[in-house]
């Protein structure tokens, strides 16, 4: 190819580049919109979407402003969408699952076995009779997933009542949807409206981690008082 050819097809290449570039820009490339990918989270089972997360934890706030009545249906959120959990006095017929889950907590909070022959027969004693405590349980598809009792210390000094939140429990495949906050709010509005109540109080373990986060972030806080014991041996 001679010079003067090369450099018409230099000039011709040039050309077509610059008309290239100037229908570029009359005529931009639209990219087509496609929305952006819902984020998830993982919980032990399935992904759910992070809308929905978020929903139920709305949920849950707004629940937690609730004044709940003696048997109370009340809607939390599990993974999977809202469940229902009913809070109500225990009956006598509760008692062979509460004194299991008795025997539950002493095993998983002081590695301690309870004697089926004491607990069984000290659960039935506070199921019939309303003075020596009271059990509530929470429901869940007619299924108790959970349980408190409350019994009763007179203040003089205060002039009324102190409720002592025990036998926390529940159930290992129930955990962290807020049941435990829902009986703790059934519990503050009973003794809100009750007529002699003064205050709540509880004793744990002192090791026990994670329910002492529970407590503080429902509002409890710690006190100067130490726990002393000793054990009564019978006569017989």
């Amino acid at each position: 190819m001679s010079p003067q050819e090369r450099g018409h097809s230099c000039r011709g290449r040039r050309e077509e580049s610059l008309a290239g570039g100037a229908l570029a820009k009359k005529t931009p490339h639209v990219v087509p919109y496609k929305p952006a990918p819902i984020q998830t989270v993982r919980s032990a089972d399935s992904l759910v979407r992070a809308e929905d997360t978020v929903r139920c934890k709305k949920r849950a706030d707004k629940l937690s402003a609730l004044r709940l009545g003696p048997s109370c249906p009340v809607a939390v959120c599990d993974y999977n969408g809202p469940i229902e959990i009913t809070i109500r006095q225990a009956r006598p017929s509760d008692a062979t699952v509460i004194a299991e889950f008795n025997k539950r907590l002493a095993l998983e909070t002081e590695d301690l076995e309870l004697e089926p022959n004491c607990i069984e027969p000290g659960v039935a004693a506070v199921l019939r009779d309303p003075a020596k405590g009271v059990y509530y349980v929470a429901e869940r598809n007619g299924q108790v997933v959970g349980q408190v009792m409350i019994t009763y210390e007179w203040s003089d000094w205060r002039n009324g009542n102190l409720w002592w939140i025990q036998s926390v429990y529940v159930d290992e495949k129930h955990r962290r949807l807020g049941i435990f906050s829902r009986l703790f709010e059934h519990l503050r509005t009973l003794a809100a409206q009750s007529a002699d109540a003064v205050g709540l109080r509880l004793y744990m373990q002192e090791n026990n981690a994670r329910a002492r986060q529970s407590y503080e972030r429902l509002g409890m806080k710690r006190t100067g008082y130490e726990v002393f014991e000793l054990d009564v041996q019978r006569e017989s």
